[in-house]
């Protein structure tokens, strides 16, 4: 009976130890699966975007959000941020956002969205003002310069106006036209001397001439002298504009004033025009640009009468172009024309913003803020840092 009872309790023993090594053995399994990570679901397909589009934050619901080909944080690609003051335009950054634009006989300047200035071209007489009057492969930056609002570029010389501050002006200087009292030539910027409360600077070939806030006229250089002078009857301008050797002022009431910058002499009216709300001069006409839209033209410093300037109804924008004339209308087209030659649209201007140019070569910034330059670059006037001359717009690279 003992040795039956002592059978009994040791087959109970291994049964109790084998119970408790499976418990065991079924937490530590158990531990072991709760220590894996957990498996993130797979993620769906990335959306199949058009051209130019992508899904750049991964949210379907919102779809192809991103234009890759004019969003500057993400120019070609949604990691592919273009510099700061750089545009983006067909999937690449472009120059530095301009906010004005000018072009000399042999040389183009713009303003640049954060108050510096950009010359490229013949530097010759020291107009891209860097200082080394010697120019560059393509655009430079003009040093010491900040805060500008404004650009006047004239046939070889610059001035540019601050929001506070002087005027200050380079290149070209036989004529006075740099304001500073002497006829030297200056490749850096200089003071206009004699100048405060300055609203709007403008420039013609030899000359330049400042509106006073006040509404005054002020003008240097050709035969007014190197030191700003005022212009007697032009008083209460509104605006300024000038070409050649002319310059005229619109006053509050549509009517137009010029004078001669080859003397002292005062403004006079130009009879036959009023109701005007622009005016804008070349080195061959002077125009108006007319309340409801209709423009008309005269020879500045001729005795003929305004006469009106068919197909270029509807203007919005007056803009000078070499020898010629261009005006913008509602729909953003370009036409253009000079003396005795039938209007044209010019569709290279786009729909972008143009420059007023003295020169055989043109320039506009597209939306994008991308500045694209055309014709005549025997003198690097279109800033790809060639000798090439182009028909077509091509893209003025800015940097620095």
């Amino acid at each position: 009976m003992k040795r039956s009872r002592m059978a009994r309790r040791w087959v109970r023993v291994p049964v109790l130890v084998v119970v408790g090594l499976l418990g065991c053995g079924d937490r530590a399994s158990e531990e072991g699966r709760s220590s894996e990570p957990a498996r993130e679901p797979p993620r769906p397909p990335p959306l199949a975007c058009a051209d130019g589009h992508a899904d750049c934050d991964g949210d379907r619901d919102n779809g192809c959000e991103t234009d890759l080909t004019s969003d500057p944080a993400r120019c070609g690609g949604c990691m592919s941020a273009c510099a700061p003051g750089q545009g983006c335009g067909g999937g690449v950054c472009r120059g530095r956002e301009p906010t004005g634009l000018g072009g000399g006989e042999r040389f183009s300047c713009a303003v640049l969205r954060d108050g510096r200035v950009a010359c490229w071209g013949d530097d010759s007489g020291g107009q891209l003002g860097d200082g080394s009057a010697r120019g560059g492969p393509g655009p430079v930056i003009v040093p010491e310069l900040s805060g500008i609002v404004e650009i006047a570029v004239g046939g070889a010389h610059v001035c540019a106006r601050a929001a506070r501050g002087p005027v200050r002006c380079w290149g070209e200087n036989g004529d006075g036209q740099l304001g500073d009292g002497s006829r030297q030539d200056r490749p850096a910027p200089v003071e206009v001397t004699g100048l405060a409360d300055v609203a709007q600077v403008i420039a013609g070939r030899g000359h330049t001439c400042a509106r006073l806030r006040g509404g005054r006229a002020s003008c240097w250089g050709g035969g007014q002298g190197d030191a700003a002078t005022d212009v007697v009857g032009a008083e209460g301008a509104l605006q300024l504009a000038a070409g050649g050797n002319h310059s005229c002022a619109l006053d509050a009431r549509g009517g137009v004033r010029c004078w001669s910058a080859s003397s002292s002499s005062p403004a006079v009216p130009v009879v036959g025009i009023e109701g005007a709300v622009e005016i804008a001069v070349s080195s061959e006409q002077a125009c108006a640009r007319l309340a409801d839209g209709s423009v008309m033209c005269w020879t500045p410093g001729v005795a003929t009468a305004p006469a009106a300037v068919d197909g270029a109804e509807g203007a919005t924008l007056l803009f000078p172009r070499g020898t010629g004339m261009c005006a913008v209308d509602g729909q953003r087209r370009t036409r253009c024309w000079t003396a005795g030659r039938a209007v044209a649209v010019d569709p290279r201007y786009g729909d972008g913003t143009p420059m007023g140019s003295v020169g055989r070569h043109a320039c506009a910034a597209d939306r994008s803020s991308a500045i694209t330059c055309w014709g005549d670059n025997r003198h690097g006037q279109l800033g790809d840092a060639t000798r090439r001359s182009h028909e077509e717009p091509i893209l003025v690279p800015i940097s620095g």
